[in-house]
């Protein structure tokens, strides 16, 4: 049987990022013909989201855009006052990307529908309710939108819906997501999504790595200007004069007086590198 179509639907190139099927999103539209369709859809309307191959592509012809599409129904439009429209979308399922049928006042695709290919077995069961099972104990930011979605989402009868749900969660690349749309296999596309699921995890944990690296040696380096500014008023308190180096006298008179252990640390360690330099 062939596969069903739907002729010239509303179509919205999007320049980043892939709204996957089983979400629900907010999509901000600028450009004239962008605004021309939130203009002229209503809630209940059926649009094609299409994602481009270059952000940078102004005006997207059919080449321009990815063959697998995902068909959504609007919503809501909200009208801005002064700001950008925003079309809030229900992503339903991927379609294929047949031809663009207008694109004026706005852009129009003709689609059909697409088959998944899923492989009998108890192992995409397993792939899919192990990838929840990670989401739900690794990320503390889920929503309760998606913890809704994907308790709604069953592992044996929708994995493939599972791995999108999951996969919209990561905070993925383009690239990467747009990947992930482009896998009909559902099997492969769960594959796929518990690595980039490892690969984000690892990302994050480096980051947070860095980042307490980072505040580490910017409290020392603070505290390290703080002592040296003390260590200056100790100077100029011991002022100089005598026979003996500078250096010398220095350190004479700084362990003469009682001072703060960190601030004689830092202090005999300023000391050392002024011994080091020697005369000029």
């Amino acid at each position: 049987m062939a596969p069903t179509s739907h002729s010239s639907l509303p179509l919205l190139p999007l320049r980043h990022g892939v709204v996957f099927p089983g979400t629900s999103v907010p999509l901000p539209v600028g450009r004239e013909k962008s605004v021309a369709l939130a203009r002229s859809v209503s809630a209940g309307d059926l649009v094609v989201l299409a994602v481009q191959r270059d952000s940078q592509t102004g005006d997207p012809g059919i080449a321009d855009l990815l063959p697998v599409a995902v068909l959504a129904s609007v919503k809501k439009v909200i009208r801005p006052r002064g700001g950008f429209f925003h079309v809030i979308v229900d992503a339903k399922r991927r379609v294929e990307l047949e031809s663009m049928t207008a694109a004026r006042p706005f852009w129009r695709a003709d689609v059909a529908e697409i088959d998944e290919t899923r492989t009998s077995g108890p192992e995409v069961t397993i792939l899919a309710t192990t990838l929840v099972e990670r989401l739900r104990k690794e990320s503390a930011s889920m929503t309760d939108e998606l913890q809704k979605r994907l308790a709604a989402a069953n592992p044996e009868r929708q994995p493939g819906a599972v791995a999108d749900l999951v996969a919209a969660a990561l905070g993925l690349s383009s690239d990467k997501e747009a990947s992930l749309l482009l896998e009909l296999d559902v099997e492969a596309r769960l594959r796929r999504t518990h690595e980039l699921f490892a690969e984000a995890k690892n990302l994050a944990e480096l980051k947070s790595k860095i980042d307490k690296q980072v505040h580490q040696e910017l409290a020392k380096n603070q505290r390290d200007a703080l002592l040296r500014q003390q260590l200056e008023a100790i100077r100029k308190e011991l002022g100089e004069g005598g026979d003996s180096s500078p250096a010398d006298d220095l350190r004479t008179r700084l362990e003469s007086r009682e001072l703060p252990e960190a601030v004689r640390e830092v202090a005999l360690r300023e000391l050392g590198r002024l011994e080091s330099m020697g005369p000029s």
